[in-house]
This record gives C-alpha cells, sequence and structure tokens, in this order.
C-alpha cells in the first residue's frame, strides 16, 4: 500500500466485513460507531500505534475486530442474564436476586476472556519470533501481567488484579502447567495445555 486512503479503505473493507460477520443477523443491535471506537482504540492498546498508517495492518487489525466482537457479545450475555434474573424477581417478589449467580457469571466471563487473550498473545508471540510447538504455547507471568494491564487499561476488566484468582483457578484446573520457575515470579514459565 502507498497512500493514506489504500490504508484507509483495507481499514474500513476488514472492520465493515467483521461488523457484518458477527453482527448482521445477532438480535442485539450493535452500534457501528460504537465497535469502530473499540476497534481503534484495542489496536492503538494493543499494538501502540493508529491501525490506519501501520504497514502491519493487514494482518493485525482482523483479530483485534473479533475480540473486540467477542467481548460485546460476552457483555450483552451477561446482561441478558442479568435482566432476565432481574425479571424473575418482579414476578415472585419475595424472592431476591442472587448475587452469587452474577459473580459467578462474571467469573466464567473473566476466565474465558483471560484464556481467549493469553491463547491470542501466544499466537502472536509465536508468528513475531517464529517459534514453533512447544514455545508458541509457552509465556511467563509477566506476560500474563502484562495481559491483566492491557485489559485494565482499556476497561475491559474493572480493577487492576480482576484475573488473578481466573489465573490461579485455571492452573489448578490444570489449563496452564508451571514448567519452570524463574528466580523472580515474573519470568515463571507456563505451558498451555489442550484441555
Amino acid at each position: 500500500m502507498d497512500t493514506l486512503e489504500d490504508y484507509e479503505q483495507l481499514y474500513e473493507d476488514i472492520t465493515e466485513l467483521n461488523y457484518t460477520a458477527f453482527f448482521e443477523d445477532y438480535e442485539y443491535e450493535i452500534d457501528f460507531v460504537d465497535y469502530l471506537l473499540k476497534v481503534d482504540v484495542s489496536y492503538r492498546v494493543e499494538y501502540m500505534r493508529f491501525p490506519i498508517g501501520d504497514p502491519e495492518m493487514e494482518t493485525r487489525l482482523d483479530s483485534v475486530c473479533e475480540n473486540v466482537a467477542y467481548e460485546i457479545i460476552r457483555k450483552n450475555a451477561i446482561h441478558e442474564s442479568m435482566g432476565s434474573l432481574l425479571g424473575e424477581e418482579e414476578e415472585e417478589e419475595e424472592e431476591e436476586p442472587d448475587e452469587n449467580d452474577f459473580d459467578e457469571i462474571e467469573h466464567q466471563r473473566l476466565k474465558e476472556q483471560l484464556q481467549n487473550n493469553i491463547e491470542l498473545f501466544t499466537k502472536q508471540k509465536g508468528k513475531v519470533h517464529k517459534q514453533t510447538y512447544p514455545q508458541n504455547r509457552m509465556f511467563k507471568r509477566k506476560d500474563f501481567w502484562l495481559i491483566q494491564k492491557i485489559d485494565f487499561v482499556n476497561d475491559a476488566i474493572d480493577s487492576g488484579d480482576a484475573y488473578e484468582a481466573a489465573f490461579e483457578e485455571l492452573v489448578s484446573e490444570g489449563y496452564y502447567v508451571l514448567k519452570e520457575r524463574g528466580g523472580d515470579p515474573k519470568h515463571d514459565i507456563f505451558f498451555i495445555v489442550e484441555v
């Protein structure tokens, strides 16, 4: 691509294609401008540059669009679940909604979101460093902390340590295996297990 117009056209094509693929038949209405804003911010947080003008935008933008779409769908699912819980409360006035239900839904969402982010991180790391199995399935604890920090800055999670319990649970469930302890905990190496 030679001109800014070429980048702009490619950006529009990729974002529109992803928006259509995820939300054309989706029952929940998603504003395209809001979607573009989330894609743009996520791209800048992840790659520290604007998508338009990035020579690698063509390979990077698609995965950012997918992650934003999955996050919107997850948030909508939580919203619908909470709406159904609140709807039941109105029908049965004596029963109060159980906060544990919401906490469990949120915890499961955090676990899925963290797994997706770690999977995306290792995939990108593998491409950049031309790694093959098993190196492309490994990450350090500091990588996990970086993912958590980026999601907190990007408002994908509510607190700076929101993923900690989910990560420890995923380790105890065998999704991630501690392969090697570093001299410092940030250098502990984990392996992603196909479960």
